[in-house]
């Protein structure tokens, strides 16, 4: 016996073909695809038993029902549809293809749902007419959830992407194309998106100035060639109506439709370009001011100076005249000298700041041969320390007008005579920075006035008054250094003021 089957009552032929037979069906017990087959009124006639697995009823159970009592009210409205359709088909055409499957839903046992791919074709009889369907239903429930999914995603962005502030595109090349506007740029150019979505090729040039062409589609292959290229840029735009507007374009490649493709956004900047440059030309005109200030006031004053200084060598000039003219000439060095700092005052604020290496012996020695011409009838004691090449620290172009803007208002403020003033540089601990004093025997500088005498706009008036202090804050920042006061005497300001910078020492491989 074998199989259940006695070898001697059949063909070995016949044996092997029935034991083929068995197999196939083994086969298709095992299956968890279902395979069925209705009649025409869609009422099954057959199903496989993974069809309890799947959708939790038994082979019995589903011999009762019709397709349609099992799918959902869309699925079955396809169902019904698509059989409609195949039938029309049949009777005018004979040589159909398999129709691709079907996605319907339907229901299980336990009232959840489950999306089935439906393979099917005609079963016939012996006169070749459809009289049921046979098919095949594969569990497709993951994939159904997740294109729902992704077209939720897709619709979520795409809303954000519309109601954007920023301009979105999706560009693709070869030829140039824009499968994707928002709303935004639209906005900004003026044409709209099914325009803009039609164009190919040098169609697209329009948006973009002329000027500007070349370096914003070099750059835009460049960044589809992954090569590198600026984050961010600026460009002149073209609006429909032919003004030019300003954006600033940030990008970054992208897979769109199974193609290289760039994301972009683009923020209009025109405001914000048009007040730079207002500004921008304001600025040259206030330097324009200042300029013209500094050099022909200047050679007002020193025409005025020089008559005035002849005339004081008259000796019989009346003692109070000769009075009025020194006192006319203090006053012209005075504006004289604010206007020199004016315009440093201005330089610093408006140009670049050079970060060089300078021996800080440099500008304090400069500093305090000016001030001896400065004040050449006082007697100046000044306790200067530090040599040549002693120490090397980052500074800038303006830091000799530091040191001379401390010295000449510690002069000025101090009316003893001799004027004693110290210089010191000492390096900080962990040897990164240097720490300049400048002293001063004078009036010194109240607590309350520590913090706002360095920043003042000339609203302080005290011995040490004019913009010379506001100077020396300004170089040092730019300097990227500090600059505080301390009394020269621990608790009692009135004994002079001790002026402390901190400057980064220079060092090799900075």
């Amino acid at each position: 016996m074998k199989d259940g089957l006695k070898k001697d009552k059949i063909s070995e032929a016949e044996y092997k073909s029935l034991l083929a037979e068995v197999e196939k069906w083994r086969t298709i017990e095992e299956l968890t695809d279902i395979i069925w087959s209705v009649d025409m009124t869609l009422k099954f006639t057959y199903v496989s038993p993974s069809v309890e697995k799947l959708l939790g009823y038994t082979q019995e159970e589903m011999l009762g029902k019709s397709l349609d009592q099992i799918a959902s009210s869309e699925s079955t409205s396809l169902i019904n549809d698509t059989l409609a359709l195949a039938l029309e088909r049949d009777a005018t055409d004979s040589n159909l293809e398999i129709p691709p499957p079907i996605d319907v839903e339907v229901k299980r046992r336990d009232g959840t749902s489950v999306w089935l791919a439906l393979s099917r074709t005609f079963m016939r009889d012996e006169k070749n007419t459809p009289i049921g369907v046979l098919g095949v239903a594969r569990d497709i429930s993951e994939r159904v959830h997740a294109t729902l999914a992704l077209k939720e995603s897709e619709a979520n962005y795409r809303a954000l992407a519309e109601k954007s502030v920023l301009g979105i595109v999706i560009a693709q090349d070869n030829p140039v194309r824009l499968p994707y506007v928002n709303n935004t740029m639209e906005e900004i150019l003026g044409y709209s998106k099914e325009e803009m979505t039609r164009w190919r090729g040098k169609e697209t040039f329009r948006l973009i100035h002329p000027e500007d062409r070349a370096i914003f589609f070099g750059t835009f292959r460049d960044r589809l060639e992954n090569r590198t290229v600026p984050g961010s840029y600026e460009f002149r735009g073209l609006r429909k109506d032919g003004e030019i507007v300003w954006l600033e374009v940030h990008g970054t490649t992208i897979e769109y439709q199974s193609e290289p493709a760039i994301l972009a956004t683009f923020v209009d900047i025109t405001e914000r370009y048009l007040a730079q440059k207002k500004m921008e030309e304001e600025r040259n005109f206030a330097e324009f001011l200042i300029d013209l200030m500094s050099h022909d006031l200047n050679n007002i004053h020193q025409g005025m100076m020089t008559a005035l200084e002849l005339m004081s060598t008259h000796d019989n000039l009346p003692t109070g005249i000769k009075t009025h003219l020194e006192n006319t000439l203090s006053q012209l060095e005075r504006a004289g000298g604010l206007i020199s700092k004016v315009k440093t005052l201005s330089d610093v604020k408006s140009k670049k700041i050079e970060r060089i290496r300078i021996d800080i012996h440099e500008p304090i020695s400069k500093a305090i041969d000016s001030i001896r011409k400065t004040f050449p009838q006082r007697d100046i004691n000044i306790d200067f320390n530090i040599k040549p090449e002693m120490h090397f620290v980052w500074g800038c172009q303006f830091l000799l007008d530091v040191f001379y803007n401390l010295l000449h208002n510690a002069v000025k403020a101090d009316v003893n005579e001799p004027v004693i003033l110290e210089i010191s540089a000492e390096p900080s601990q962990n040897g990164t920075s240097l720490q300049v004093s400048v002293t001063d025997r004078g009036p010194g500088i109240p607590d309350s006035k520590k913090t706002t005498i360095l920043s003042r706009l000339g609203d302080e008036r005290t011995i040490r008054s004019g913009i010379g202090l506001t100077l020396v804050q300004q170089i040092i920042d730019r300097c990227q250094g500090k600059i505080w006061i301390e009394d020269r005497i621990k608790g009692n300001h009135s004994e002079g003021a001790r002026f402390v910078m901190l400057l980064k020492l220079f060092q090799e491989g900075d």
